[in-house]
């Protein structure tokens, strides 16, 4: 899917220079893969309660990846 079908499906976009997280709050099964995965990057108790630049894309990337209910998708940019 494109940035713009994402967010038209009602994703919330986080982004940095290389990366964009979406997160469908609508979705998520609270399974806290992305929480156990890295909770600098990835922490409920702040907003915004996605900071990419906490880590390296690739890990966020494969963090993201592990998501259970598809509430969390990302794209890679340039």
């Amino acid at each position: 899917m494109t940035h713009e079908e994402l967010i038209a499906d009602g994703y919330k976009a986080y982004e940095n220079e290389g990366l964009a997280v979406y997160w469908k709050p609508s979705i998520c099964a609270h399974a806290g893969e992305c929480v156990r995965g890295d909770g600098e990057v990835f922490n409920f108790a702040r907003r915004p309660w996605i900071i990419l630049d906490e880590a390296k894309n690739e890990k966020v990337a494969e963090i993201v990846s592990r998501c259970p209910s598809g509430a969390l998708k990302f794209i890679k940019k340039g």
